[in-house]
Order: structure tokens, then C-alpha cells, then sequence
């Protein structure tokens, strides 16, 4: 007998393991591409012709634009407030937006409704709820915008929360609104969906 077969045969259970783990993997078939009867599942599927990647999921349109008082953290109040006044229509888009139109729509918002309601939005005027309508505009999430009222002596915040899209393209936003006054601090949160003319109309 060849002496190397030999040694072989000798060795015990915990020298033989190896060779026979050596010789199962090598009778393994390797992997390659599956047999013409192979159901189109999974790889086939996907080298076929016919396969097309999932598609990306949709991004909104829409998005804030920054603009110099929203994006330190403020809102033009006194300007928003001349405007719906009547006071100084003719600067409304060097001082207030990026063009006349988004300043527009903020007013004709204000006047179609408010975007606070309850007891907190009838404490604003409204150059608060410009002001509410300007931050929904332009505010990333999470960033919160404060003015003061300097009437009543109201200091106000607005943060929106989040953003999506519904079921019609509308950009839509659910969004905090804060009113600090005799040291004490009211808040509500409420959503609102952006009309094609620009404005913010808030849900329910």
C-alpha cells in the first residue's frame, strides 16, 4: 500500500476531519448562472433585459429659500406690518422678500386667514400672522423664528417642525407657534399646506 494512503488511514477521527471538510467543499458546485429552467426571481430578474432599478423617491418642488432676517432667526415685523398697512407698498420687494411676488402671497395669506388659531391667534394682529406666513415660507425644520409685538409686548416664536408633500404635490408643513407674555409661555402646534398662489392656508 502507498505508504502516503497508509498514513492516511492511520490518522484518528481529529486528524481526518480536515480532509474530509477539504474533499465536501471541492465536490461543491461553484457558484454561476442559474440553468435556463431556473425561475426569473432575484438575479435573473435583474441582468434581464426588462430590468429596470427601483425608481428614486420623489423630491418635493418646493423648498425654503433663505432669506437675510428669516435665516438669522427674525422676522421683519415693522415691514410686513407698513405693508398690510398700505404704507409702503413700493418697497415690498427689495425689503421684505426675493421679489414681489412671495411677499404678495404673504399678505394676500394673512388676509385670507390666519395661520394661528384659538386663543393664541387671536392675541396676534396681523403683522403676527405675516410674520407666521413669512416663516413657513422661508425656515428650514427646526428652525425657530422670533419677533416682538411692540404694541402688545408679546415676544413670539414660530418653528416648523416638519415637512411633506400630500396627496395633490402640496407642500405641507405641522409647525409650533409660541407667545412668552407675563412670564408665562403659551404654545400650540398646527399644520398648513401651501396654495399654488404661494400663500400658507392652515388645515382644519
Amino acid at each position: 500500500m502507498n505508504r502516503r494512503v497508509h498514513s492516511t488511514l492511520r490518522r484518528g477521527p481529529a486528524q481526518r476531519w480536515p480532509v474530509a471538510l477539504l474533499s465536501l467543499c471541492l465536490a461543491l458546485p461553484a457558484a454561476a448562472t442559474p440553468p435556463p429552467w431556473a425561475p426569473a426571481h432575484g438575479w435573473r430578474a435583474k441582468q434581464g433585459a426588462a430590468y429596470r432599478a427601483p425608481a428614486a423617491a420623489p423630491v418635493a418642488a418646493w423648498s425654503p429659500a433663505p432669506v437675510p432676517d428669516i435665516r438669522g432667526g427674525s422676522c421683519n415685523r415693522e415691514v410686513l406690518g407698513a405693508l398690510l398697512g398700505g404704507v409702503a407698498g413700493g418697497v415690498l420687494g427689495s425689503k421684505v422678500g426675493d421679489g414681489s411676488g412671495r411677499t404678495l402671497a404673504t399678505i394676500g395669506g394673512v388676509l385670507l386667514g390666519a395661520l394661528v388659531g384659538g386663543s393664541l391667534g387671536r392675541s396676534m394682529d396681523n403683522a403676527d400672522q405675516a410674520c407666521v406666513q413669512r416663516t413657513l415660507e422661508h425656515a428650514p425644520d427646526r428652525r425657530a423664528v422670533g419677533w416682538t409685538n411692540p404694541d402688545t409686548g408679546r415676544a413670539w416664536s414660530v418653528e416648523p417642525l416638519r415637512t411633506w408633500s400630500d396627496s395633490g404635490g402640496r407642500p405641507c408643513r405641522e409647525y409650533v407657534t409660541g407667545v412668552r407674555e407675563d412670564g408665562r409661555i403659551r404654545e400650540t402646534t398646527e399644520q398648513a399646506c401651501r396654495a399654488p398662489d404661494g400663500s400658507w392656508r392652515r388645515l382644519g
